[in-house]
């Protein structure tokens, strides 16, 4: 993406299909791993103790297509 001079202007989504689940829990998150870098990022990627389930994706997508990420709303 770099060599084709799209990596600045892309927004990146890498997903795991599952994360760690606490069995027995009545909440059903499985925290998956979730990495997103927004369009025109300047900051290296960063790891957040934000617990998020597969139902938080959607409004994540969306703050990312705006440019801005607010992990404390997820």
């Amino acid at each position: 993406m770099k060599a084709n001079d799209a990596y600045d202007n892309a927004n990146i989504f890498i997903l795991a299909d599952h994360g760690d689940r606490l069995y027995g829990s009545s909440d059903h998150e499985q925290n998956p791993l979730c990495m997103i870098k927004v369009a025109h990022a300047s900051e290296d990627f960063k790891i957040s103790d934000v617990r998020l389930s597969f139902e938080s994706l959607p409004n994540m997508f969306v703050d990312a297509l705006g440019n801005e990420l607010h992990p404390e709303k997820y």
